[in-house]
């Protein structure tokens, strides 16, 4: 009742000497009452909401995720998937760093820093001598080229021909978890 009924209930029942242990009986107290338990069920009604609405994200997150372990369990290729997965990243990261309208105005240096903490440079020719000519669509494509070539670079490293499919899904999935690429679960 102190946490969701009014200031003036508690100073009611102050200037009453009403303990918290003495039954209430007068109408407006059970009011003020009845307000302050309503007030308390919308509250606990919002929270249930919210956790059942965490709960719906996290359960569509772990579909992709089995789905994806189930395939990679049975050995099926999982390269369409990477390749997509890395793009989509690649141009989330693009655009959040490209957000304002005029290309002088974006965040260039942060983009190339998040990129090369990918082990992934970015070459001075990507950006031209005068930024209004850049455009977002053309760095996002530049930069999604730039980090599949990496990807096939790193995974013709890793791979050798001997290897089997398990060991070349999980060789992909380790390189990326690894090296930062997924650092969240947007991509799902």
């Amino acid at each position: 009742m102190r946490r969701f009924g009014t200031d003036r209930m508690a100073g009611l029942m102050g200037r009453l000497g009403m303990d918290d242990d003495m039954p209430i009986e007068s109408a407006m107290a059970t009011r003020m009452i009845e307000q302050a338990q309503s007030k308390v069920e919308g509250f606990n009604f919002d929270v249930r909401k919210n956790v059942v609405e965490y709960d719906d994200v996290i359960a569509a997150q772990r579909d992709v995720i089995y789905r994806d372990r189930r395939a990679a369990l049975e050995h099926q290729d999982l390269h369409p998937r990477m390749l997509e997965m890395i793009e989509r990243e690649v141009k989330r990261i693009v655009e959040s760093h490209t957000t304002a309208n005029l290309p002088e105005d974006w965040d260039l240096d942060g983009l190339v820093r998040q990129v090369e903490g990918w082990h992934i440079a970015i070459p001075d020719d990507v950006f031209p001598e005068q930024l209004n000519r850049l455009r977002r669509s053309q760095l996002i494509e530049q930069v999604v080229a730039l980090a599949l070539a990496a990807y096939a670079e790193k995974e013709a490293q890793s791979l050798a021909p001997s290897t089997c499919a398990s060991s070349s899904a999980q060789s992909r999935c380790k390189w990326w978890t690894h090296s930062g690429w997924i650092t969240s679960t947007r991509w799902m």
